[in-house]
Formats: C-alpha cells, sequence, structure tokens
C-alpha cells in the first residue's frame, strides 16, 4: 500500500511489464462495491459517482488525523485487473501497476486530482484521489436521493452554453495543467468535459490519467505515439487516419472541440468525413474575432500548424480580461 510517501520518479521509458502469473477472471461487478478490510479500517463508502469500461468510482469518507482528526470525502476508483493489463509499469515494492498510478502519483499542481493512496487485491487496483468539484445532478438510488456527476460535462448541460467569459476562466487552469504536465513529459490523452471536474468558483481540476503517457526525449519515436486510448469523438484527423502523432497537438485538438461543445453546444465538425477532409474548421459567427482565431489555431487539422500549449497560453483571447 502506497500511503503518505512520494512514489517513485516516473519511469523514463513507461513500458508493460509481464507478470509473472496470470490474473484470474475478475468477478461480475458487484451492485454495491466493497472495499478489502484493510481500506474498510479507513474509509466508509457513500455513494457510486460513476462507472465505465474499466471500473466503479465511488464517493468515501476519511478520517484524516492530519487535519484535527476531520472527515475528509474522497473518490475510489475500482479498477479491474484484468481491463489494465495494457498499462501496467513494474514498482520497486508494489509489483505491476497501472501507469496512471505512476503519472498521478507523481504530478502535484492546484488544478490536477491528487492521488492520495493506492492499495490492489486479487481482483482490483484501487486509486484513492481526492474528491473534486460540486455535484451538479440528483440521482434516485431505492428512493434516496444522492448526488451524482461534478464534472463539466454535467455543468454544461445544467447551466446551457457558457459566455466566452467563463470559458476563458477554465481554459486558462486547463493550459495551466497541461504545460505543467508538458514540462514532466506526461500528455493525458483523453481530454473532455467529463474528465474535468468544477465547482461553483469556476474552480477546476483535470481527472482520470488512464489514458495518459510519459515520454523520453531521446526516443526513437521521435515523441510520436502509435496507439490511442482517449475518446474516438475528441481524437484529432491523424489520429483517425491511423498516423502515429505527436501526443501535444492531440491533446491541443481535444482541448479546442471541448472549447467549441462548451461555446456553442456541437461538435467543431458533424462527423468524422468532415475531421479527416481538408476543409478548415469554421467558427460561428456568434463569436468573437479572438475566440474563433484561437479555436482556428487548436483544431488546424494539420498538426504542424496547430497551437502548442504555450502558443495557447499567450494567445490574446486567453490574455484578455474581459467579462464579455
Amino acid at each position: 500500500m502506497i500511503a503518505q510517501r512520494p512514489l517513485t520518479p516516473i519511469p523514463t521509458a513507461c513500458l508493460p511489464v509481464k507478470l509473472s502469473k496470470p490474473l484470474k477472471p475478475t468477478k461480475q461487478e458487484p451492485n454495491e462495491p466493497k472495499l478489502p478490510s484493510i481500506l474498510s479500517k479507513e474509509y466508509y463508502l457513500v455513494q457510486r459517482l460513476g462507472s465505465g469500461a474499466s471500473g466503479i468510482v465511488m464517493e468515501a469518507i476519511k478520517h484524516d488525523p492530519t487535519n484535527n482528526g476531520q472527515l475528509r470525502r474522497v473518490a475510489i476508483k475500482f479498477m479491474y485487473k484484468t481491463l489494465a493489463l495494457n498499462s501496467l509499469v513494474g514498482h520497486p515494492t508494489e509489483g505491476a501497476i497501472p501507469i496512471e498510478v505512476y503519472i498521478q502519483g507523481n504530478l502535484h499542481h492546484p488544478n490536477i486530482t491528487e492521488l492520495i493512496d493506492f492499495y490492489q487485491d486479487d481482483d482490483f487496483y484501487y486509486l484513492i484521489t481526492e474528491l473534486s468539484g460540486d455535484p451538479w445532478s440528483v440521482q434516485t438510488v431505492n428512493n434516496r436521493q444522492l448526488s451524482g456527476a461534478r464534472d463539466l460535462f454535467e455543468f454544461h448541460k445544467i447551466r446551457g452554453n457558457l459566455s466566452e467569459s467563463e470559458c476563458r476562466i477554465i481554459l486558462k487552469q486547463l493550459i495551466s495543467a497541461l504545460i505543467y504536465m508538458k514540462s514532466h513529459n506526461v500528455f493525458h490523452g483523453d481530454i473532455k468535459d467529463e474528465n474535468v471536474t468544477i465547482d461553483h468558483r469556476l474552480n477546476i481540476k483535470l481527472l482520470d490519467f488512464g489514458a495518459a503517457r510519459c515520454y523520453r526525449k531521446a526516443d526513437n519515436s521521435n515523441g510520436k505515439c502509435a496507439e490511442f486510448a482517449g475518446t474516438l469523438t475528441h481524437s484529432a484527423p491523424e489520429v483517425q487516419e491511423g498516423k502515429s502523432y505527436l501526443p501535444e497537438f492531440a491533446d491541443v485538438w481535444a482541448l479546442g472541440v471541448t472549447l467549441n461543445i462548451l461555446l456553442t453546444g456541437k461538435y467543431p465538425f458533424k462527423s468524422f468525413g468532415e475531421i479527416r477532409n481538408k476543409m478548415p474548421y469554421l467558427p460561428p459567427s456568434n463569436l468573437s474575432f479572438q475566440c474563433g482565431s484561437l479555436l482556428r489555431s487548436m483544431l488546424h487539422k494539420d498538426p504542424s500548424k496547430r497551437a502548442t500549449f504555450e502558443q495557447i497560453n499567450n494567445h490574446p483571447w486567453l490574455k484578455n480580461n474581459s467579462t464579455n
């Protein structure tokens, strides 16, 4: 168990490891996931926050002795071991663990969700992270009203299209996190509104590093990658064409798609065919000139002409302090 101590540095080459023995099939997903006894002594499960192909995320409460014994709300990701075989790296004490544990455990930034602890048993990896954002929906389970998703997707669904000033506040924080990650040779790989939490003050945090990768500077691939583990609707043209791609520019494209959705409620292109053809992106006429200029630079179909994180950060629209 990794508890209140730093992880080893991110490996210079994040390559899969071979297991010494095959994993047994994971048990069928339970209606109410249960914690192993070693974790149940510290954490109390409250409610399910979400579920996906790789596992389940639950809200939990932890007694925090470092904060005058106050209770701390956290999120616990139950990750099926059998579905993480292609993303494992070696750890000196924990054995084979998901690469996102390495990555998230080494990233410390105000706009990145903090990894608090990690544990594994025969069936699951358990990733304990801070619980960020405010609940934006309510779900009813067994006649009980439980708070739902805390992400930018639900926020946008409830609030409707956001103003340019609201999107500017959000984008500044996301770019700050992405530039920080780039300085550690890490790229997220799955930027979208569902992977960003947000509170009522528009404070955001990036989460879910399941598609993230770290890269060596001196690499035969020149920093390019051939595999894609993100969301297809937010994938860049070069990814859809099956080409090797630079992860920064794939992240910039996904960020542009997300920004366009927040502003207009629509994807920037109507089909995958439109993404792969050579016709340029045309911003909606109701957006300001500077905003349209930024979106064009992020959604350029030629990755060599697409904006970098630093160019986005220095764009006049992001520097503008207007409330419009």
